[in-house]
């Protein structure tokens, strides 16, 4: 466990530090691949839970990413002008708007998940698989002391 110093942590010792980078590494990676079909990171993290779990409010969209509402409607719009969603009011609710992919964006499942398997191949190079399990036990386990900490302020 890292002690609290009086001194400021280099960033290079940093985990907020590592993470982004490391995150930044993934993103980088995987817009790369994105560009040969004209998907934009951002539509990227919608249609990943859509192919999930279609039909979903925008609201529940938002939640389950962690985006703001209106970066939502901005990422939708642009989605929508470019055939990968339409926009359905709820016929139970008629404040609400339901996110549904087109066929477009339906199609575009099997040409961008096979990304994932390759990133994480790639990521995973010569570490161990107890060393993966370790990265993702300690990193779930910083994410919960984070969130716990932000709850209680």
């Amino acid at each position: 466990m890292l002690k609290q110093t009086e001194m400021i942590i280099k960033p290079d010792e940093s985990l907020g530090f590592n993470a982004r980078m490391t995150h930044r590494a993934f993103t980088r990676a995987l817009q790369a691949r994105l560009t040969k079909h004209n998907i934009p990171i951002g539509q990227w993290y919608y249609l990943r839970v859509l192919w999930r779990e279609d039909g979903l409010t925008q609201k529940a969209l938002s939640d389950q990413l962690g985006i703001m509402g209106p970066t939502t409607v901005v990422a939708l719009r642009a989605m929508e002008r470019d055939g990968l969603i339409k926009r359905v009011r709820n016929e139970s609710d008629r404040r609400k708007i339901n996110i549904y992919l087109s066929e477009k964006g339906k199609a575009l499942e099997t040409e961008l998940s096979p990304y994932i398997d390759d990133i994480n191949l790639q990521a995973s190079d010569e570490i161990s698989e107890a060393d993966i399990e370790a990265f993702k036990r300690v990193s779930e386990k910083i994410r919960l002391n984070l969130e716990a900490f932000e709850a209680a302020a």
